[in-house]
């Protein structure tokens, strides 16, 4: 499909990919990664420095194809934005080098979160990734859209951030309301997961909240632009891009997300009025 977008066409990427394991077949439709076998490409180039199992090998192949086309048609101050955990960071980021460009990842964004189960035998994992890297030298980024609220901060970590400059006094509301103290945006994201009773809830099992988007959106892209999610999921990154007055392409491969995201979008476009939350 990728194939068919123009050239520096997009302002802002997000993805959430499968993250190559054969379980992947259950929820995206995938194939198992071990059974294929998918033509060499760029990426062979680092694969000896890495486990030649045959899953990964073809798992990066697959991925690589697809990340030169999002870096073909990603615009010159375009940004992308990739979602991994522990099991895949240092795969996809290899991926993402020789993509993009090292020089190129901006930040290794960390959202962290309390849901799941917590055990004694190590120590629990409570966060994801994402890799946040820009076409070029210059990139949009609105950073008083996603200024962070420093209400946890102790009264020495406030002074130390107002001594920076880091301290903003950013006013929301009506006319005449007090501005708040925020600070500028940090890599380290709290936002909690989705819980049973959220009327966002759509019981997809990778499904993100929309808090996370809105948050990657705003900073990364001006009303208009087009926002694209290729493995598009439940919908999460198209529906809040129309919430945000944003244009947007999704694609994915199963059935049941192209479902669920398209009763997503339809639902917020006839909300146009409706404000996401602010986190």
């Amino acid at each position: 499909m990728m194939a068919g977008v123009p050239v520096e066409s997009i302002n802002l990427i997000y993805i959430d990919p499968p993250f190559g394991f054969d379980g992947d077949s259950k929820f995206f439709g995938m194939p198992k990664w071990s059974t294929l076998d998918y033509p060499a490409n760029r990426i062979d180039d680092i694969l000896p420095i890495i486990p030649h199992d045959i899953g990964t090998r073809n798992y990066l192949r697959w991925l690589f194809d697809r990340l030169e086309q999002m870096y073909r048609i990603l615009a010159e101050d375009g940004s992308i934005y990739v979602h991994c955990d522990w099991r895949v960071n240092s795969l996809i980021r290899l991926a993402l080098d020789e993509a993009f460009g090292k020089e190129n990842l901006r930040s290794e964004i960390i959202w962290w979160y309390l849901w799941g189960g917590r055990g004694r035998e190590a120590w629990n994992k409570k966060h994801d990734m994402i890799l946040f890297y820009t076409k070029g030298r210059r990139w949009i980024f609105n950073c008083l859209d996603v200024l962070d609220d420093h209400q946890l901060m102790s009264d020495s970590a406030r002074d130390r951030v107002k001594y920076k400059g880091a301290l903003v006094h950013h006013r929301e509301g009506k006319d005449g309301d007090i501005p708040r103290e925020k600070t500028l945006p940090s890599d380290t994201w709290y936002i909690a997961t989705i819980n049973a009773m959220a009327s966002e809830r759509e019981n997809y099992p990778t499904q993100k909240p929309e808090a996370l988007l809105e948050r990657i959106i705003k900073a990364s892209s001006n009303e208009g632009d087009i926002v694209a999610d290729f493995f598009v999921g439940s919908g999460t990154t198209a529906a809040v891009a129309e919430k945000l007055g944003r244009k947007w392409i999704g694609v994915d491969i199963s059935e049941r997300a192209c479902g669920i995201a398209r009763q997503r979008i339809v639902e917020a476009q006839s909300q146009p009025e409706l404000e996401l939350s602010q986190k």
